[in-house]
């Protein structure tokens, strides 16, 4: 059996840190055959939503649900979080873990279909330059031509205000796991870093991604962006792509 340490996260810990603990959790259960003892709630993976169990909510108030047994009477039982024994990373942010995600991502993750258009992402710049990239970056994935939305924490940041001033976007605004539904079908994809990113990316439409390359920046997640070689990696100084 499977248990996802899902209790006792910091704060800022947000949506996508804990979707890669209960999709990486449902793809090592396929892959060794054993059960999952708890998961997330959302309608992002299969069974999230509708499989029976317990619910409850962790310390910043998501949803998990569990089956009705004593899991710390179980005689072994795998580690999925803090202290597994799985990964290299806590939050299973590791190559490794991707590669498992990819393997089994048909069985695990919906697909919302697909719609004309770019969904673009900004990560709030209260976290400094050498962790998130500037307006060139998205200037540089930008056409005129492009037309659809934009999504991010702080809607009052100086780079969301430029691109709905300067391009053909419009402001979506809905709660993370809604943003990530939506933002999943557009045909073109504009990431920031960061896990809610680059569950933006992983789902849905695979079309046309674009995302920063890591290593110009300071990152605070796991190797997560590295794995993804499908995806256009847009490199620094951004001003020669424009």
């Amino acid at each position: 059996m499977i248990k996802i340490h899902s209790q006792h996260h910091s704060s800022d810990s947000g949506f996508g840190n804990k979707l890669f603990l209960s999709c990486f959790a449902e793809c090592y259960a396929i892959e060794t055959k054993q059960k999952l003892f708890n998961w997330l709630v959302t309608d992002i993976l299969h069974g999230g939503s509708h499989r029976d169990g317990i619910s409850k909510k962790d310390n910043v108030n998501v949803e998990w649900k569990h089956l009705d047994v004593d899991i710390d009477a179980q005689e072994q039982f795998s580690v999925v979080g803090v202290n597994t024994t799985l990964s290299t990373n806590s939050f299973h942010q590791s190559p490794d873990d991707i590669a498992l995600m990819k393997k089994y991502k048909n069985l695990v993750v919906e697909d919302f279909g697909r719609r004309d258009g770019v969904f673009v992402h900004v990560r709030a710049a209260r976290l400094r330059s050498e962790h998130v990239p500037s307006v060139e970056y998205y200037k540089s994935c930008l056409r005129d031509s492009f037309f659809g939305y934009l999504s991010s924490d702080d809607p009052e940041d100086d780079r969301v205000k430029y691109l709905l001033d300067n391009f053909n976007l419009k402001l979506y605004e809905e709660t993370p796991e809604k943003t990530m539904i939506f933002a999943s079908m557009f045909e073109h994809k504009v990431l920031s870093l960061g896990a809610f990113s680059w569950w933006i990316g992983f789902v849905g439409n695979q079309n046309n991604i674009m995302c920063p390359y890591p290593k110009d920046y300071q990152v605070w997640h796991g190797e997560i962006f590295e794995p993804m070689t499908e995806w256009n990696m847009i490199r620094k100084p951004y001003e020669k792509n424009n």
